[in-house]
């Protein structure tokens, strides 16, 4: 799990310099580090990840992660909508999915933030 990662909007110079670095750490098979981005280039779209239901639902995952039933649940909303959701977060390397080991919850999949900590920096003008 990572311990940080800054959601932001940028240009698209600043998203090329990030990704050269990244690709330099990486072919020089030197470790990442710990913290981590996501970059939007357009603030309209960092702004549909803020809307209200997606804060709950990071707030949910954070002090409950858990199946998506049981997350559905305590949303009070339906299975499908979450499952929509959490892909969504997903795609974005927000949450991941992993499937439980234990024998007992054989095919149970639980919900999980990537990061310790999410921070925001936005420039919306």
């Amino acid at each position: 799990m990572k311990t940080l990662t800054t959601i932001k909007t940028c240009d698209e110079q600043e998203f090329i310099q990030h990704s050269r670095v990244m690709a330099k750490l990486i072919d020089q098979k030197r470790e990442l580090p710990e913290q981590s981005y996501i970059m939007f280039g357009d603030p309209a779209d960092l702004l549909r990840l803020l809307r209200p239901k997606n804060r709950f639902l990071f707030r949910v995952i954070k002090d409950h992660p858990g199946s998506i039933d049981a997350i559905a649940e305590r949303l009070q909303r339906s299975r499908n909508a979450v499952q929509r959701d959490i892909n969504e977060l997903k795609r974005l390397g927000i949450v991941e999915i992993t499937r439980c080991s234990a024998p007992d919850d054989a095919g149970i999949e639980e919900v999980h933030l990537t990061a310790l900590k999410f921070k925001l920096e936005a420039d919306l003008i």
